[in-house]
This record gives structure tokens, sequence and C-alpha cells, in this order.
């Protein structure tokens, strides 16, 4: 996977990194909380609040072929590295940025506008 550096640089990130925050905290905050420093990661692979396929890291849906082989993006779930899941969370944001931008014209709008569709958008 990309490092989020290169991930935001291609993309132009229209997010700011407290509503990044924001979503992570939001999404798994045992995650969030274990990733600082050289603990263990905590919480990676969760069950799905809503049923169905586990989640990943920050708000990742795993799809059935996902979920049966135990790898995203050729990457282990279970050998996830801090790298991977923000990559994971970043390639998420962006499909998710452009399926918004496709339904509407985001231009016009100020940062908590943008921000506040995108977070609708991301969790459903």
């Amino acid at each position: 996977m990309k490092s989020m550096e290169k991930v935001r640089e291609q993309h132009g990130w229209p997010l700011t990194p407290s509503f990044e925050n924001y979503l992570k905290l939001s999404e798994n905050d045992k995650l969030l909380n274990s990733m600082e420093g050289t603990r263990k990661l905590n919480k990676v692979r969760h069950e799905s609040p809503e049923g169905g396929t586990d989640t990943v890291g920050f708000g990742h849906k795993m799809t059935q072929g996902e979920h049966d082989s135990g790898y995203i993006n050729g990457v282990r779930v279970s050998a996830m590295t801090r790298d991977d899941i923000n990559a994971l969370f970043y390639r998420d944001q962006s499909d998710a940025w452009e399926r918004l931008e496709g339904r509407m014209d985001l231009s016009n709008m100020n940062v908590r506008q943008r921000e506040m569709l995108f977070d609708m958008e991301y969790t459903v």
C-alpha cells in the first residue's frame, strides 16, 4: 500500500488533520490509541457493529473476498503495520471523496461543509 504522505500528495487532500483525527477516533478509538509509539496495535480487525463482515483499521468494511482470504490489497490483515492501516484509511477516504465529488459540486463549499458531507459519505 502507498504511504499516507504519497496518497495525500496525490489527492491534494481537502480534509483537515483535525477532521481526519475525528474520523479515526469515531471509527476505532482503541486502534487510534494504540497507534502512538511502539505499543502493540489493538483492534486492527474487529466485528462490525452493523453486522456482516468485519471492519479493519479506521472504518474499512471488508468485502467478502477480503474476509475469506484475510488479505486487503495484498497485505495480510493480521500482519498490518501502522503504515498499512493509514494507507488503507487514506485509500478509503479517496474512494469516498471521489464518490462525493461525483454527486455534487463541492467547489463553493467551505471546509466544514465539505467535511460534514464527507462524514456522511465515509461512514455509510
